[in-house]
């Protein structure tokens, strides 16, 4: 069963900030950020999260101890002026994001809490994709030397009655603190009370998380916390590494947004690629509008050549041809429209007939506007998908298989140092 836990948060004390407004001093994810982002960061307010959260880049590799040192000593100078504040009392955090997207005003509930490690395929914390051991090993650096999780994991339950939510209703309630990042409000409340702690915590324990952003955050708690376990010959059950900090949203949120990823191919002749998917088995092509892009259906795909400015939609028989060419692989997985794009339609019709076997070169891409420009630009073609479902990724992850690259991009990224989450006591 999934436990979750509260614990005394560290966080930027929002007395030091008018209106409470940490605007200033939050970040979008480390992992997303380039060097140029992370200078306007710091340019805004040198005690931006980022000063500590990302001390090396790129981040996808390790940097010298130096680095991680620094970040450290950041975190302790924060602490000793009041800038940084550690809360008296065991908490949960609520944590809700307002945004505009398709002329929608939305709101996604989530709250802060502290999950039980556990390795996964063990128990009831599911990955969704792979992991390398660069990012890793940067995270794992950076963990040593603060004895923190600086940035929450983001982590999906299923709820259909929406019991966890109700139990943290706190829509009556100002924020504690907020701050805005690229048109997204962040919310953050302060729940310490200990009747509503308990009734969240029962309401958690029979549900399943899937990991849906942080799977290298995770694994990393992981080591760090076998690291610590070795040096100690074992760990209190309550020891503060024995969990990480995640951000917790149900699956059925109305806030819950999974967006496509479209994938741009380089170096392909046109003509030759759409005769070849013609032919293909189970494969149909049919000429759309080349000013068309409006959402693309479940089973279907919209292909754009930027160099004619022309458009053909796909259907395609994907489960049932990926059942002969996959038969390894779970029924859930052979339904993915990623899959069937990449294990049949890329991998089999066009590395063979259009690349004489190559692997194809594709940038990923998340705007479809922004993708037809650069498909222009570079004469390539755009192959533009509908977004992964939630029920199809939770199917995949209890059938104990693995995303493929670039499945699932959840809308809007969290934000970074609204809460700290300190692993000693």
């Amino acid at each position: 069963m999934a436990r979750i836990a509260p614990f005394r948060g560290i966080r930027y004390d929002p007395s030091r900030h008018a209106g409470g407004d940490l605007s200033p001093v939050i970040a979008p994810p480390y992992d997303v950020l380039g060097q140029a982002d992370r200078d306007a960061l710091v340019a805004r307010d040198d005690r931006n999260i980022v000063s500590a959260d990302l001390p090396h880049m790129p981040p996808g590799y390790a940097g010298p101890p130096e680095a991680y040192a620094r970040s450290a000593e950041l975190l302790q100078a924060w602490l000793a002026d009041g800038t940084l504040i550690r809360d008296q009392k065991p908490a949960l955090y609520v944590y809700h994001q307002r945004f505009a997207h398709d002329g929608r005003s939305i709101t996604r509930r989530m709250f802060f809490a502290r999950l039980r490690l556990e390795p996964f395929g063990t128990g009831t914390v599911f990955p969704h994709e792979q992991t390398f051991g660069g990012p890793k090993e940067d995270r794992l650096m950076l963990t040593r030397a603060t004895q923190c999780n600086l940035s929450p994991i983001f982590g999906l339950y299923p709820d259909a009655r929406n019991k966890v939510a109700a139990v943290l209703d706190v829509d009556d309630r100002e924020p504690t603190c907020l701050g805005r990042l690229d048109d997204v409000e962040n919310r953050l409340w302060v729940v310490d009370a200990a009747g509503t702690i308990e009734r969240a915590v029962h309401a958690m324990a029979n549900r399943a998380v899937f990991i849906a952003d942080g799977h290298h955050r995770y694994g990393t708690s992981l080591m760090y916390r076998d690291e610590l376990a070795g040096q100690a010959g074992t760990l209190p059950d309550d020891h503060p590494a024995n969990f990480v900090l995640m951000v917790l949203c149900a699956m059925e949120d109305d806030g819950l947004l999974i967006l496509p990823t479209h994938r741009l191919l380089m170096g392909l002749d046109v003509d030759r690629a759409i005769a070849s998917l013609q032919a293909a088995d189970g494969v149909e092509v049919q000429p759309v509008a080349a000013d068309a892009v409006e959402p693309v259906a479940p089973g279907t795909f919209r292909v754009y050549d930027g160099a004619g400015d022309r458009a053909w939609r796909l259907t395609v028989e994907g489960s049932r041809v990926l059942a002969t060419l996959a038969p390894e692989r779970s029924e859930a997985w052979r339904r993915l429209d990623v899959a069937v794009l990449h294990r049949y339609l890329i991998d089999e019709v066009l590395r063979s007939a259009v690349l004489d076997g190559r692997e194809p070169e594709i940038r990923y891409i998340k705007d479809v506007r922004e993708g037809r420009r650069k498909a222009r630009e570079k004469a390539a073609i755009q192959i533009e998908m509908a977004p992964t479902s939630l029920s199809d990724l939770g199917e995949v992850c209890r059938a104990g298989e693995l995303m493929p690259q670039k499945s699932t991009y959840f809308y809007p990224k969290l934000a970074t140092g609204l809460l700290i989450h300190p692993l000693t006591d």
